[in-house]
């Protein structure tokens, strides 16, 4: 009796500690340091606002020119046809008081015209862009205080031309006196030091477009736009990416939403724990009748 009671309670705590590792909690450290997420879930038309799904900074953004949410993304054709051009502004600066930030965001571009831009800190010395004189790559420009301008560039895979038509995920990070890095679909593509300097950090932020007119103008889709105040690791990169997981369809989401991904899609770890108390417990059951 000692040992099935001992077998029971062993397979009862095994159980516990993979409900726990599951549990929502312990996977939401994707919110530690979140300063703000758009994933633009709530269809808004050109114009409109767009609500923050998760932020401390600025909680609202506003649609410019013909820019609009819908299908779960935010779409832009990549020209100007009012005053400022397609791009979802939000004003104010989420950046201020942090030497150590991740930006990304998932993209879909209709074509890849050079200057395009992901994310721009306007005046604040940040760049998220792909500028076809540095070849066919992504790349990342910041203006560290007090000096010139720097670049961390990457060609994938894929390369900005290769990727037109779907969905690439596209994140960079920078740790003042450390590394500055870009990924692609969840790979580390590109590293630099980036010396003692902080981010001149004062400047709206605008997303898709350069200066708030033509400059740089992104023709397509973004999604799930976000920045931390912290450098995420390598396993939260790939979670957003969806490496393992099919992608943009299996990706994690900043808030910590989880999508299907492939097919064959492997248990939960509760649930798998789940099973094997119960098939315990019936083992332990017919033992006592034998």
């Amino acid at each position: 009796m000692k040992t099935q009671r001992n077998i029971t309670m062993l397979a009862a705590g095994v159980a516990m500690v993979c409900l726990l590792s599951a549990a929502p909690g312990a996977q939401g450290a994707l919110t530690d340091g979140l300063r703000v997420a758009y994933e633009f879930n709530t269809d808004v038309g050109a114009g409109g606002t767009v609500n923050a799904d998760y932020g401390t900074g600025n909680q609202t953004g506003t649609l410019r020119d013909d820019a609009y949410v819908g299908g779960g993304a935010l779409n832009l054709d990549g020209t100007q046809d009012g005053t400022y051009g397609d791009h979802l502004n939000l004003g104010g600066n989420q950046v201020t008081g942090s030497d150590n930030l991740t930006f990304a965001s998932w993209v879909n571009l209709d074509s890849a015209p050079s200057g395009l831009h992901i994310t721009r800190i306007h005046n604040g010395g940040f760049n998220l862009t792909y500028l076809s004189g540095w070849g066919d790559k992504w790349a990342i420009e910041w203006h560290p205080t007090n000096w010139g301008w720097k670049v961390v560039k990457s060609s994938g895979p894929p390369t900005p031309t290769e990727s037109v038509g779907q969905w690439v995920h596209v994140l960079s990070t920078y740790q003042r006196n450390g590394p500055v890095t870009m990924w692609i679909n969840g790979s580390k593509t590109d590293e630099i030091t980036a010396g003692d300097y902080a981010l001149l950090q004062s400047g709206t932020i605008m997303v898709g477009s350069n200066q708030g007119g033509a400059g740089g103008l992104l023709p397509g889709k973004i999604d799930d736009w976000a920045i931390w105040g912290r450098v995420l690791t390598q396993g939260e990169i790939e979670a957003l990416a969806g490496m393992d997981t099919g992608g943009y369809e299996g990706r994690t989401t900043p808030t910590g939403q989880t999508f299907g991904g492939s097919e064959e899609e492997v248990p939960e770890p509760a649930t798998m724990a789940l099973v094997g108390l119960g098939v315990g417990a019936l083992a332990l059951r017919r033992r006592r009748r034998a």
